[in-house]
């Protein structure tokens, strides 16, 4: 009797743990770009009106890095929208930066496309109006 339940444990564990391999994975990759604060010298945080925020106190980059860091990238089709809503570049200490492009629908992230929403443009407005930082002339073409 003992040697007919190790059998069927022997027989079942190899089919239980490849049952859990058969999950198709290349229907949509998550991914988590994870951004860190200590690095970042500024974010210029340009608006679809032409106009820009230049955010330089160490909490307000907190912020902004804090909400990119929480949304969920799902990758998405390559996309070449003729406008964008907001356009965040993170600019670090040592000159090199990231850009992140928000259109209503989707998010170019460092020129790679991820699916996006109308609550993430509804949250950088919110983010937008309550920074406070005079408004310059952005030197981005929409």
């Amino acid at each position: 009797m003992k040697q007919l339940l190790l059998f069927i444990l022997i027989l079942l564990l190899p089919v239980l743990y490849l049952s859990g391999c058969s999950k198709d994975y290349n229907k949509e990759s998550l991914l988590k770009k994870k951004l860190f604060t200590d690095n970042i010298d500024k974010i210029e945080f340009n608006k679809c009106t032409g106009k820009q925020k230049i955010v330089t106190r160490s909490e307000d980059i907190t912020e902004v890095i804090n909400y990119i860091n929480s949304i969920d990238f799902v990758e998405a089709k390559e996309d070449n929208p003729n406008s964008w809503a907001y356009y965040i570049k993170i600019i670090n200490k040592d000159s090199t930066c990231t850009e992140i492009k928000f259109v209503v629908n989707k998010i170019s992230y460092n020129n790679s496309w991820y699916k996006g929403n109308s609550s993430i443009i509804n949250y950088l407005d919110k983010l937008y109006k309550e920074l406070e930082y005079p408004e310059s002339q952005s030197t981005l073409k929409r």
